[in-house]
């Protein structure tokens, strides 16, 4: 009978820790990158069942899904994790692009404390921020029916989220929100919801536009997203020192030299691709302080509504921005008129029916 007593009492305790998870919240993909590193620390390679597994856990297949392949995070937590690989660490990390080196030092962050992270990441299982956080978002979006909070998978893969299906959060970025995980939930629910909304089909993209509808996608939907997060971005005085700020206070500058290159492109189209990609470099953190000042420059000159009914239409938020910069005055920077003709012909082009 005690047995009994004491299987029941479990029970119950196992009942109530699915009953305070937060709805919609996977952490499967933690759990198998755990056991991959701790194999890989010992310098045994993961069977390829267990990378299997890893790449199946929601989050990283949707990671692998639309942005890095399953070789690059092997070669990646290897590099990290394998003692035996030391030393082609070191001439790797030399030799690798900026933001691949902050992805592996993310790694190395990551083993050095683990079980810190373990410890903060079984309090965030208990949070109850999401709700919260989709009615934030749902305040920039046109009015949805039955919405639920989207999927979120935490896992470990940049300091970074991504506001795929589910939506995908790095948990040493939730820890180091410092309390505003609600912040970063409602920005990538944003992004989720946003997307389902999209007026064309971003795999329909052309080479040749596929830097230039990028560039427009992460200027609207960064720019949006970082309204809903910006109580986040701007606070303390470190943050008026920051990339993000020195870049957005420049972005009348960044605006004129987008334009430029638009223009080079509509008398050039042959050249689209190459001088897209030189719109790429010349776009800060990819295009949340540009985007941010002008669904800012937007929200105050013609109010949060316009920014709602063009929530799915990145084209539209060019003309949105020219509309609400004229108003404005003050030499705010504008487009031209040869990227305003270059933006609708696009617009045409892939707009759904």
């Amino acid at each position: 009978m005690p047995f009994l007593y004491v299987a029941a009492f479990l029970s119950l305790l196992i009942f109530a820790e699915e009953k305070n998870r937060p709805a919609g919240f996977d952490f499967s993909g933690l759990e198998k990158f755990q056991q991959v590193m701790s194999l890989l620390e010992k310098d045994a390679e993961p069977s390829p069942e267990m990378w299997e597994k890893l790449f199946a856990s929601p989050g990283y297949a949707a990671l692998t899904r639309s942005e890095f392949s399953p070789e690059f995070f092997k070669n990646m937590f290897r590099l990290a994790f394998m003692p035996s690989r030391s030393d082609d660490l070191a001439q790797y990390l030399s030799e690798i692009k900026e933001w691949q080196k902050a992805m592996l030092e993310h790694y190395l962050k990551v083993k050095k404390n683990w079980r810190e992270i373990h410890a903060k990441i079984e309090k965030i299982k208990k949070s109850h921020t999401a709700k919260l956080a989709l009615k934030r978002a749902l305040e920039y979006l046109p009015k949805l029916d039955a919405v639920e909070c989207p999927p979120v998978a935490f896992v470990i893969f940049a300091n970074d989220a991504r506001g795929y299906s589910p939506v995908v959060i790095d948990a040493v970025r939730a820890i180091e929100s410092d309390g505003e995980l609600e912040d970063l939930l409602a920005h990538e629910f944003h992004h989720h919801l946003r997307n389902k909304l999209l007026s064309f089909d971003l795999d329909r993209v052309e080479f040749g536009d596929e830097s230039v509808i990028w560039v427009l996608n992460q200027l609207h939907c960064e720019g949006i997203a970082d309204l809903i997060s910006a109580k986040s971005l701007f606070k303390g005085k470190e943050f008026f020192k920051s990339e993000y700020y020195l870049a957005y206070i420049k972005s009348d500058s960044i605006i004129h030299q987008i334009d430029a290159i638009f223009v080079q492109i509509s008398n050039s189209p042959s050249q689209g691709e190459t001088l897209g990609l030189e719109l790429k470099k010349i776009l800060p953190q990819s295009g949340h302080p540009t985007g941010y000042y002008m669904a800012k420059t937007i929200l105050e000159q013609k109010g949060k509504g316009e920014l709602i009914k063009g929530v799915g239409n990145p084209f539209e938020f060019i003309e949105l921005y020219q509309r609400a910069a004229t108003k404005r005055g003050r030499k705010t920077a504008l487009f031209s008129e040869k990227t305003l003709e270059f933006i609708r012909n696009l617009e045409k082009k892939y707009i759904k029916e």
